[in-house]
């Protein structure tokens, strides 16, 4: 979704129609933050605070209203924007399922499967609470 974004922004030769683009994309994304479809939120956030078409120019007004969705995808602090608005959604949600993938990845990689010949017990407990609270976000 993220690309082809992208490539319709890029594909308008005209200033104006670019920008008109742009703002009906941050129309959309405000309709999916009330969905609770932080996935696709995301999506056309990582479109929208891409190189290519953060290069072009656009209103002060409309970088600014920009600036302020992207506060959500920092990435320094581990999404922390992102995470905190998580924990207060009520269900149903669908949350960004690239920051799961790598949550679990990161538990699985950082923690050894066996200690002392035993199985690590708080290893699963970890890969079952992400699990868990994804399927939490699932009931409606």
């Amino acid at each position: 979704m993220s690309y082809w974004v992208r490539s319709i922004i890029m594909q308008q030769e005209k200033s104006q129609d670019r920008e008109r683009l742009l703002l009906k994309f941050i129309k959309i994304m405000k309709h999916l933050r009330k969905l609770n479809n932080f996935n696709s939120y995301l999506a056309i956030l990582s479109a929208l605070d891409s190189a290519p078409i953060r290069r072009l120019e656009w209103q002060k007004q409309t970088s600014e209203g920009l600036a302020e969705y992207c506060t959500l995808i920092d990435s320094s602090s581990s999404f922390r924007a992102y995470r905190a608005a998580l924990a207060e959604v009520e269900p149903p949600c669908i949350p960004y399922l690239g920051l799961i993938l790598q949550d679990l990845t990161f538990v699985h990689l950082g923690n050894p499967d066996y200690i002392d010949g035993k199985v690590n017990f708080s290893k699963r407990w970890q890969q079952f609470n992400i699990l868990d609270n994804m399927r939490r976000f699932q009931q409606v």
